[in-house]
């Protein structure tokens, strides 16, 4: 395998470990709109992982941005008195 092989096999590896996390990152959403902020934080974190594995720094650091305000949604949710 030559090294040239070897980088493209690694961009698009890479380019599957960014789509991975998109996709997780857009079912979060799906969550959160379902106010199911604890599920849609944990998709934030998973999609975290794949942007880190990926090497997207940008990506990355939205993904626990989000997962961060999911958290936060979830603490006020569990903090409303239950009607």
């Amino acid at each position: 395998m030559s090294d040239d092989e070897d980088a493209k096999g690694g961009k698009q590896m890479a380019a599957f470990m960014v789509k991975k996390g998109d996709y997780l990152c857009g079912l979060a959403v799906t969550h959160s709109q379902g106010m199911e902020f604890e599920k849609a934080k944990a998709l934030y974190v998973q999609a975290a992982g794949w942007y880190k594995k990926a090497g997207a720094a940008d990506k990355l650091s939205e993904a626990i941005k989000k997962a961060k305000e999911e958290d936060e949604k979830f603490k006020q949710q569990q903090a409303k008195p239950q009607e």
